[in-house]
């Protein structure tokens, strides 16, 4: 099933003061770095009152269907940490929200 459902390994990155769920094997005898079972496919950044300061970002892509050709197009920027804006055309306001 990988070759269908898998996304090239990417690196997860963090420190001390970031957040971030993941799984790994707690197999001591496993060398560092190991691989990780699962972690979060999607990013979210919202600022409270100002809707278009909202950004995001998805792990795979456009698409979660694995044959569709806009499956992977987002990976690059997941990896690069690029969030997109929400409502980018301007269309999302803080008034447009009821």
């Amino acid at each position: 099933m990988r070759p269908i459902f898998g996304v090239k390994p990417i690196p997860a990155r963090g420190d001390f003061y970031t957040p971030h769920q993941a799984a790994f094997p707690i197999d001591p005898a496993l060398p560092w770095p190991r691989m990780i079972a699962y972690q979060p496919s999607y990013r979210e950044v919202l600022t409270p009152g100002e809707p278009d300061a909202g950004r995001f970002m998805h792990l795979t892509g456009q698409s979660g269907h694995p044959l569709s050709p806009h499956y992977v197009d987002l990976v690059g920027s997941y990896e690069a940490g690029i969030l997109e804006a929400w409502g980018g055309d301007g269309s999302v306001t803080a008034s447009s929200i009821k």
